[in-house]
């Protein structure tokens, strides 16, 4: 599920090569597959994460998961990701239901002394936190418009 995906073609040949039906290692499938991978990891210590959407661009069509990132302050390792959710989970998971990321959302997570024991999120949330400072979210519900992806044109 892990694995490696450069960002090497420019976005004319990434489109031909999505539409031959080949992974197009262009700028936006790197950049999915980093919001995967964030996915895929909280998804593994219990997190229920909303399933990926098919977003068209010019460099061809892809899956996007819930643009998920998290910063290597907060969580460089699995291992560390663990220690920083929930933790009443299963193998020191996230608690059934505690963490919930809706199809669409953005999650930016940075910060050394962050801890997250429950989020509910449809929409953005970016937590920031400086050096030195901690942060413990217990539980907190979000609901905006969110971040929109948007295609660039052919002028772009």
């Amino acid at each position: 599920e892990f694995g490696y995906f450069p960002c090497k073609n420019d976005i004319h040949t990434a489109a031909r090569l999505s539409a031959s039906g080949s992974p197009p290692h262009g700028a936006a499938y790197a950049e999915g597959a980093v919001y995967r991978a964030s996915c895929l990891m909280l998804s593994m210590l219990g997190a229920e994460i909303g399933p990926p959407l098919e977003c068209h661009w010019l460099g061809g069509v892809q899956e996007m998961w819930p643009a998920v990132v998290l910063r290597p302050d907060f969580a460089p390792c699995l291992t560390e990701l663990r220690r920083k959710l929930g933790g009443t989970g299963a193998g020191g998971g996230v608690a059934p239901g505690a963490l919930r990321i809706a199809p669409g959302s953005s999650l930016d997570v940075q910060g050394r002394d962050v801890r997250i024991d429950a989020l509910d999120l449809e929409g953005a949330l970016a937590i920031r936190v400086a050096a030195g400072a901690s942060l413990h979210v217990p539980a907190l519900v979000v609901r905006n418009r969110g971040h929109e992806f948007v295609a660039l044109s052919k002028e772009e």
